[in-house]
């Protein structure tokens, strides 16, 4: 909700309407109990993962990170898909702004 309340301030909305104020208001109503609940989660005797001590069926278990060809691959997927959406987001802007200077 922050993020999309940043968003939307000055670009489609004044940053007094109802819709930005309504969603920062949001954002921090949803982070206090947030706060209020991660000191329980995030102790610092858990230095690995949360997921690890507390989830019954975490997203992605730990034990997908203990072979590095594992990781390797991550990693490289993970640089491959940063390139990728960069490339997508600003090689048609940089055709756009030489075909505007021809």
């Amino acid at each position: 909700m922050f993020l999309l309340a940043l968003n939307w301030a000055g670009a489609g909305y004044s940053w007094g309407s109802t819709r930005v104020i309504g969603l920062l208001v949001g954002s921090a109503a949803t982070l206090i109990p947030f706060y209020l609940y991660s000191p329980k989660v995030w102790n610092w005797k858990l230095t690995c993962s949360v997921e690890k001590y507390w989830a019954k069926e975490p997203v992605m278990p730990l034990r997908l990170f203990t072979c590095r060809t594992n990781v390797a691959a991550y990693w490289v997927g993970m640089c491959h898909r940063i390139v990728y959406m960069g490339l997508t987001y600003y090689l048609p802007r940089i055709f756009n702004l030489i075909s505007l200077l021809m």
